[in-house]
């Protein structure tokens, strides 16, 4: 049969080795419970922004669409064409206020001189954004330009108007 063995461990003295150990873990302990508060606090403030945010954003979609069934419904064209000039506008101003700010708070950790540069290169960045989006807006408005002419070319050709340029037009 087998053997069957008891192992006994007897402390029979508690030695200041133990002690310091658990007076050298305990700061580690407060550094982790305080580590673990940071970054609920961080967590709390990212929720908080975010709701904040939502509820922003849905009560601007609540008024924007108020006033442009409004202006649509009264059929006042030329002034729904202003508010949304007025509309994109600010959405542009907000926009590079927030870019030239977070640049400047990420540039922050270098000092005065790091928020200045991480100022101007948001900066720089906002007015490249806005240059690639008017050039592909224009490059869209181009390509509709030409659709429209050759589908045009096309069917006055296909219904006889032009006649290879001989005057043939009805």
């Amino acid at each position: 049969m087998a053997e069957t063995r008891k192992i006994v461990i007897e402390i029979k003295n508690k030695g200041n080795g133990i002690d310091e150990k658990i007076k050298e873990m305990s700061p580690l302990k407060e550094q982790e419970n305080k580590v673990t508060s940071d970054g609920l606090i961080l967590a709390k403030s990212v929720l908080l922004n975010q709701a904040i945010n939502t509820a922003k954003r849905t009560v601007i979609n609540a008024v924007t669409s108020s006033v442009d069934r409004y202006m649509t419904l009264t059929e006042d064209y030329m002034a729904q064409t202003s508010y949304q000039n007025a509309i994109t506008t600010i959405n542009k101003m907000t926009s590079l206020v927030g870019s030239v700010y977070a640049g400047a708070k990420i540039g922050s950790v270098g000092g005065a001189v790091g928020s200045a540069v991480g100022a101007g290169i948001a900066l720089v960045g906002f007015g490249a954004n806005e240059i690639i989006s008017y050039q592909s807006r224009m490059s869209g408005y181009y390509r509709q330009i030409n659709a429209s002419n050759i589908s045009r070319a096309y069917y006055s050709k296909r219904y006889g108007l032009i006649d290879n340029g001989r005057g043939t037009e009805n």
